[in-house]
């Protein structure tokens, strides 16, 4: 209401950084039997993120933060899943 933006934007810094508490961080990239995908786009807000293959750029797979969180913690384990689409 007042029209500046900077004291908009501090007023709502707290909940995008509560919100990216529970966002994989972009560059971490999901190791699938496909290939490895690469993360395109977030959704803090949604919880969203959408993911292409290398060297499949055009074809972007959306999935949720938590299955997102679920493929890392795999992929820690030396484990892969089928494919982003299957999953």
């Amino acid at each position: 209401q007042c029209g500046k933006l900077k004291c908009c934007l501090n007023y709502e810094l707290d909940s995008y950084l509560d919100a990216l508490k529970s966002i994989p961080k972009p560059e971490i990239k999901l190791y699938t039997e496909k290939g490895t995908a690469v993360c395109q786009k977030t959704d803090i807000f949604k919880g969203h993120l959408w993911y292409a293959y290398e060297g499949e750029w055009m074809n972007w797979h959306k999935i949720t933060k938590d299955q997102a969180n679920e493929i890392i913690a795999l992929n820690k384990k030396k484990q892969k899943i089928a494919s982003l689409e299957e999953y």
